[in-house]
C-alpha cells in the first residue's frame, strides 16, 4: 500500500507546484488550467533531467530529480505568494469543479490499480518490450538511455513515455514492476481528467457547474471506458442468436459463424475473447470466406488499459490533451503577439508540450502541427490577428524551439518509415459502425443539428472555401501519390465518401459560427469533431509505410488518436441535446427524446465491454 501512496504523492505534489505557474497562463480555461498540472509537471522535469542527461551534465538520479523539483518550487512558490488572493478567491469560487477533478483522478486510478494488482504480470504481447525501456530508462546515466539489446547502442525509439514514468519510479525508490502497473493506472487517470477539464472548458459559462461537471464526465469516461461493440456482438454470439448470414456480415476474425453451444453466463467465457475488439478491420472477401488482406489494429484506451499496454500511443495521450488545452488557450488569447511575460510564458509551455508529446510519439506529429496551424487561422478569421503574419511567426517559433529542445534525440533517431502510399483498401461500413458507432452517436448528431439551424453567413464564400480545404485536403494528397495497386475490398462510397460529406458540414458550419460570435465552445467542438473525423478518413485514402507494408500501422495510431477527439467532442455535443431536451415543444421535444434512448442504448452496449472485459481479464 505505501508503494501507491508514494506513487500518488509526488504526482500531487508535482502538480501542486505547477498550478501557480500556470494559474494565469491558463486563465481561459474554467479549472485555470489545475487539470493539466501533472501532466504538465511531469513532462518538463522529465525534459530537464533528460537534457541533463544527455549532454553529460548529470545523471537522473533521485537526488537530481529531487533538485530539479526545488528549482521549479521556489519560482512557484513565489508566485503563489504573489497571487495568493486571486488563487484563495478562485479557489473558494470553483472548489467543487477542482474536487471533482481531482475525485476522477483518484477513482480513475484507483480502478485501473484494482486491475493491475489482481493481474500484475508483465509477460505477454509487448509488454516485454516496454518493461525492456522502462528498465533502460530508470538505469539511465550521463548521455541518456542505452539499448537493452544492443550493449553500447542508443534506443533509436520514441522512447520519452518510458522516461517520464521512470522519473516517478526512482522519486518513489520503488521496482520497476511496480513502476510499470502504477503507470498503467495513472496514464487513464490522466486522461480523464484532462478531457474532463477540456470538455467543462468548452460548455464553459453557458451551462451550471452541476450540468458542466456531468457532461464533462461523460466526456471523461467516454475517452477512458467507452468501448467499441464488438464485446456485444461477442455475448450474442455465444448465446447462439444469429444466422449465418448475419455472422458473415459481421465478419470480424473468430466471429464469421454462428455457434450452437449457448453460454449461460452474463459475459463471454472465451479465452481472451476481448482481444479481437481491437482486430475488427479486416477484409475476407465478399463473402467473407477468403484469407483476409486487409490486417489492421483498432484499438481503443479501454482496451490498452485492459491489456496493461505501456506503448508509447498510449503514454503520450494526456499529453495531446494538455497539447491541445494549451493551444485552446492561445487560440482564446486577446493579444498573443505581445512580448509580454505571459505570451513569451505560454509560447515556451507550447514548445515544451509539443516537444516532449513528438518524443513520446512520433505518430502524434501530423495531428499537432494541425492543430498548431488551425489555431493561426481560427485566429485571423475570427479577427483577433488581423496581421496574418505575426501568429505565423509565434507558430514558427514554438515549432523551432520544440526541435532545438529534443534535437539530441532527432539527430540520432533512424526512422522506419518508407514513405506515403495510396490506400489500396478501404474500411466496410459494418466494422466502421461496429467500431465508431458510440462515439458518433454521441457527436454526429450535434453537428447536422448546428449546420440545419444555424443561418448562411454573409461570408459565406470564405466559410465554404475553409470547409472543402478541410474535406478535401486528405484526397488532394491522395491523388497526389503515384503508386500502383489493385484495388479491392468495400471501395470509397461506404465510408470515405460520407466521412467527407460530414467533414464539410461541421467545417462549413463551424466556421460560419466561428466568424459570428468567436471561438466559443460549440465552435471549438465543431472544429475538433471534424479533425477527429479527418484522423479516421486519413488511412481510408493513404498511409505510411513501414516494415510492415500496408496500412495497419496509420490505421491504429490515427484512429487512437481520433477516440480521443470525439470524446472530448461528446460532452459539449451531449450538452447541446440536454438543452434542447430542456426547452423543445411539440414534435421536436419527442424526436430528441427518440434520439436519447436510442444513443443511450448504443452507448450502454459499448461500456458493456468494461464490466465483461475486466471480469474476464481479472
Amino acid at each position: 500500500m505505501y508503494q501507491v501512496i508514494s506513487w500518488l504523492v509526488v504526482i500531487e505534489i508535482l502538480g501542486l507546484i505547477a498550478f501557480p505557474l500556470i494559474f494565469n497562463l491558463m486563465d481561459q480555461l474554467e479549472d485555470k488550467g489545475f487539470s493539466f498540472c501533472k501532466p504538465l509537471a511531469l513532462a518538463t522535469v522529465g525534459l530537464a533531467s533528460w537534457l541533463l542527461s544527455v549532454y553529460g551534465i548529470l545523471p537522473p538520479s533521485a537526488t537530481v530529480l529531487y533538485s530539479i523539483i526545488v528549482l521549479f518550487a521556489i519560482p512557484s512558490l513565489y508566485v503563489a505568494a504573489t497571487n495568493r488572493s486571486a488563487m484563495l478567491s478562485f479557489c473558494r469560487k470553483t472548489w467543487k469543479t477542482l474536487l471533482t477533478t481531482e475525485i476522477i483522478f483518484l477513482v480513475f486510478f484507483a480502478t485501473f490499480a484494482l486491475l493491475r494488482y489482481n493481474d500484475p504480470a508483465i509477460d505477454h504481447t509487448e509488454q516485454p518490450m516496454d518493461f525492456a525501456f522502462l528498465n533502460a530508462s530508470m538505469m539511465a546515466g550521463n548521455l541518456g538511455l542505452v539499448d537493452p539489446w544492443m550493449k553500447g547502442e542508443g534506443i533509436s525509439y520514441y522512447y520519452f513515455g518510458y522516461w517520464v514514468f521512470g522519473n516517478i519510479g526512482k522519486l518513489t525508490f520503488l521496482r520497476p514492476e511496480i513502476v510499470y502497473n502504477l503507470s498503467i493506472a495513472t496514464i487513464p487517470a490522466l486522461v480523464g481528467t484532462t478531457v474532463y477539464s477540456l470538455s467543462v472548458s468548452l460548455i464553459g459559462a453557458r451551462g451550471r457547474w452541476l450540468e458542466s461537471a456531468m457532461f464533462g464526465f461523460l466526456a471523461s469516461i467516454s475517452a477512458v471506458f467507452l468501448s467499441n461493440l464488438q464485446g456485444l456482438l461477442e455475448l450474442i454470439r455465444q448465446n447462439a442468436i444469429g444466422s449465418d448470414g448475419f455472422w458473415k456480415a459481421v465478419c470480424i476474425d473468430g466471429m464469421t459463424e454462428r455457434i450452437n453451444t449457448v453460454s449461460d453466463a452474463w459475459r463471454p467465457i472465451d479465452f481472451w475473447w476481448w482481444f479481437k475488439s481491437s482486430r475488427v478491420i479486416n477484409y475476407f472477401g465478399e463473402k467473407c470466406d477468403s484469407a483476409g488482406i486487409d490486417y489492421t489494429i483498432s484499438e481503443f484506451p479501454f482496451f490498452s488499459y485492459l491489456l496493461g499496454d505501456m506503448h508509447p500511443h498510449v503514454m503520450s495521450t494526456p499529453f495531446i490533451v494538455t497539447f491541445l488545452g494549451l493551444s485552446l488557450v492561445f487560440a482564446r488569447k486577446k493579444k498573443v503577439t505581445g512580448l509580454d511575460i505571459g505570451n513569451v510564458t505560454l509560447a515556451i509551455a507550447i514548445s515544451i508540450s509539443l516537444a516532449t508529446t513528438i518524443f513520446m510519439n512520433m505518430w502524434c506529429i501530423p495531428l499537432l502541427i494541425i492543430i498548431l496551424i488551425s489555431v493561426h487561422v481560427i485566429r485571423t478569421q475570427t479577427k483577433k490577428e488581423l496581421n496574418i503574419f505575426s501568429p505565423m511567426i509565434i507558430c514558427t517559433s514554438i515549432i523551432i524551439l520544440a526541435l532545438l529542445l529534443i534535437s539530441p534525440y532527432l539527430l540520432t533517431f533512424k526512422s522506419s518509415v518508407t514513405g506515403i502510399y495510396r490506400a489500396p483498401i478501404q474500411t466496410g461500413l459494418v466494422h466502421a459502425l461496429i467500431i465508431w458507432s458510440p462515439l458518433l452517436a454521441l457527436t454526429a448528431p450535434h453537428a447536422l443539428a448546428e449546420f440545419w439551424r444555424s443561418p448562411i453567413s454573409n461570408q459565406w464564400k470564405i466559410s465554404l472555401a475553409y470547409a472543402l480545404a478541410i474535406a478535401l485536403a486528405p484526397w488532394a494528397i491522395r491523388f497526389s501519390l503515384f503508386n500502383s495497386f489493385e484495388p479491392s475490398g468495400p471501395g470509397m462510397i461506404w465510408l470515405p465518401v460520407p466521412l467527407t460529406i460530414l467533414i464539410f458540414i461541421s467545417s462549413l458550419t463551424a466556421t460560419s459560427i466561428a466568424i459570428r460570435e468567436g471561438l466559443s465552445g460549440r465552435v471549438i467542438s465543431l472544429y475538433m469533431f471534424s479533425l477527429g473525423l479527418l484522423l479516421i478518413l486519413t488511412p481510408e485514402l493513404f498511409y505510411i509505410g513501414d516494415i510492415y507494408g500496408n496500412r495497419m500501422n496509420t490505421v491504429f495510431k490515427l484512429h487512437y488518436q481520433a477516440w480521443i477527439l470525439l470524446a472530448i467532442c461528446s460532452g459539449y455535443s451531449s450538452y447541446f441535446w440536454y438543452q434542447t431536451l430542456r426547452f423543445s415543444l411539440g414534435k421536436k421535444r419527442l424526436i430528441t427524446r427518440f434520439y436519447v434512448a436510442v444513443t443511450t442504448v448504443i452507448l450502454l452496449a459499448g461500456f458493456y465491454f468494461v464490466p465483461a472485459a475486466m471480469a474476464t481479464k481479472a
